[in-house]
């Protein structure tokens, strides 16, 4: 294991199937959010001989964590400054990701050992109760046959 500089690239170039890695590149790609995969396809290298020299070479792993966590420390900051000036979109999203809300109201019912979870979604505003169709109800056909028998005796 080599010495790292102060930016965090090796002393010794490295070296991954024969393919030398420049580490400014791959800070430029962690910084775009690149997975390994795609690290691995810019570098002209198989996926498992990156993630092997990722596990050897702790410059090239801190390198690729350091700058993908400064990214998502930017983007969370701008999404917070976008919160905060009222864009309704990212207050939305913000409080379903971060804060767990939802459109979606569950509720769970237990009866006779059975768990049944429902979920309570809001008519669209221009939808009334009556407007439905009362076509099926979640009836079977067996079911509304049954029906139909007992109302002809």
């Amino acid at each position: 294991m080599s010495q790292a500089d102060a930016d965090g690239s090796p002393e010794k170039p490295l070296i991954i199937c024969g393919k030398t890695i420049n580490f400014e590149h791959v800070a430029k790609l962690a910084a775009l959010g690149s997975s390994d995969k795609e690290m691995a396809r810019f570098f002209e290298v198989s996926f498992e001989a990156w993630c092997q020299a990722k596990e050897r070479c702790a410059a090239l792993s801190s390198t690729i964590q350091k700058n993908y966590d400064e990214t998502c420390r930017r983007l969370r900051r701008k999404q917070m400054e976008l919160a905060e000036s009222g864009d309704k979109t990212m207050l939305i999203w913000l409080g379903k990701n971060m804060l767990g809300q939802s459109d979606v109201n569950t509720a769970k019912l237990k009866a006779d050992g059975i768990s049944i979870n429902v979920h309570v979604t809001p008519l669209d505003s221009s939808t009334t109760v009556n407007d439905k169709p009362a076509e099926n109800n979640g009836d079977t056909e067996r079911d509304r046959q049954q029906n139909t028998d007992a109302d002809n005796p």
